[in-house]
């Protein structure tokens, strides 16, 4: 009779089917950080290098692939470039700041420059220009018609027959156009008296004793601005 019809001979009697040792597992195999490329240009290099001394004569990796020596050529090679590099940037920062040194001495010599210029042209744009200067008050001049001057005054000059005008400068105002009329309900009379750069002139050759009005314009980029309000003084 086989076991198997034997009614005393059962299956599972004693004996567990899953009961045998798991055979071993496998160990798992770590991985070499590769991370070289977030470092500096140095620390690359210089990883280099240790990985070359480390390997060199290593039991553990025998025949390694490159060799350490070719390893060593490219990590010299490398440095040597680092290097070289460094002393060239060196002189490049001691050339710019030659540079930037002869660069200040040429806008000290224009501002010399400029104050000799506007001594000699006593501030006329035309001369000034022509000195191959720009004239400061057209720089950023506001595109557009110029405000009228504010702030009008007339006094009485030093001699007779003239007058003292000012006013408050106008933003981007090259020149001021300075009138005159002894009747200023007769838009056809006044009359030009001066063209000057700055918001002041002298006024002569007026009639002594005459209610004298003035008015000023400045003029800029765009052209002629509007006229300011009127003052009104007695010529000595």
């Amino acid at each position: 009779m086989a076991y198997y019809d034997d009614p005393n001979v059962f299956y599972d009697a004693d004996v567990f089917y899953d009961s045998e040792e798991s055979p071993t597992k496998n160990k798992k195999m770590a991985r070499i950080l590769r991370n070289w490329s977030r470092l500096s240009r140095q620390a690359r290099v210089n990883a280099g290098k240790l990985v070359a001394t480390k390997l060199d004569g290593n039991a553990n990796v025998p025949n390694p692939m490159p060799t350490v020596a070719a390893l060593n050529t490219a990590v010299d090679a490398a440095q040597a470039l680092i290097t070289e590099v460094a002393e060239d940037e060196q002189a490049l920062a001691e050339k710019r700041s030659q540079r930037d040194a002869a660069i200040d001495l040429v806008v000290k010599l224009l501002g010399q420059e400029a104050s000799t210029v506007e001594g000699a042209t006593a501030g006329d744009p035309t001369k000034i220009l022509s000195a191959g200067f720009e004239i400061a008050e057209l720089v950023g001049a506001p595109v557009g018609v110029l405000p009228a001057p504010q702030d009008l005054r007339s006094t009485a000059g030093d001699n007779e027959g003239s007058l003292d005008d000012s006013c408050d400068a106008v933003p981007g105002a090259a020149t001021y156009e300075w009138q005159t009329t002894a009747n200023p309900n007769d838009p056809n009379s006044w009359v030009t008296r001066a063209t000057t750069t700055k918001s002041s002139v002298t006024i002569t050759d007026l009639p002594s004793g005459t209610r004298m009005y003035s008015r000023v314009r400045a003029h800029g980029a765009a052209g002629p601005g509007a006229w300011s309000d009127v003052a009104v003084k007695m010529v000595p």
